[in-house]
């Protein structure tokens, strides 16, 4: 038992603290038994800024989006104008803000406008209303700083937005589309009331 109760005692003089000032941590231990003073700084980043050098951009033909539940005809069907986000290969916040403050290109969402598009099914068959958006693409570097400890980190990224009209509406062409996916000619302009 006596072992155990020096041991004891001897913790009872180690003073152990952690200190937070600064945006740093301190770790001090001072023991009476021994005379001796240890003080270790760690460094905190606090500071992290984000940047993008974009290294090309082009728009291009988009992936076609259902608009409405293919339905049996003869039948008219309409449908509103798509809302479109704008799509980034990163999930920071921040990230994306600097990809927006960077490109060339615009990176923002379609606006749903008063705009109805309307098709005629045949009889006999089954169809429904595609979007096809003309798209906008960026490639780059994102850079990621730190003045806490001083590192970049350089990343490729790549985001894609909707081409607007002036209204601030999706660019591009609604069509219909029948289930054998054979598409009628439909320019969204010609077929808007």
């Amino acid at each position: 038992m006596k072992p155990i109760r020096n041991q004891a005692i001897f913790l009872s003089f180690l003073a152990i603290s952690v200190l937070v000032t600064g945006g740093h941590f301190y770790l001090d231990t001072a023991s009476a038994k021994a005379d001796f003073h240890i003080s270790h700084q760690f460094d905190v980043p606090q500071v992290s800024s984000y940047s993008y050098k974009e290294t090309s951009h082009t728009t291009y033909q988009g992936k076609p989006r259902q608009v409405t539940h293919y339905v049996q005809g003869p039948k008219t069907i309409s449908a509103h104008n798509l809302v479109i986000q704008p799509d980034f290969s990163v999930g920071n916040p921040a990230a994306q803000n600097a990809i927006k403050a960077g490109t060339t290109i615009q990176l923002k969402t379609s606006k749903a406008v008063l705009a109805t598009y309307t098709f005629k099914v045949k009889s006999g068959h089954r169809a429904a209303i595609f979007f096809y958006p003309r798209m906008m693409k960026t490639t780059g570097t994102l850079i990621n700083k730190s003045e806490g400890y001083d590192y970049t980190i350089k990343k490729k990224v790549v985001a894609r937005g909707p081409v607007l009209l002036s209204t601030g509406e999706a660019d591009g062409t609604y069509k219909l589309v029948y289930v054998n996916y054979s598409a009628m000619n439909g320019r969204a302009s010609g077929n808007t009331k």
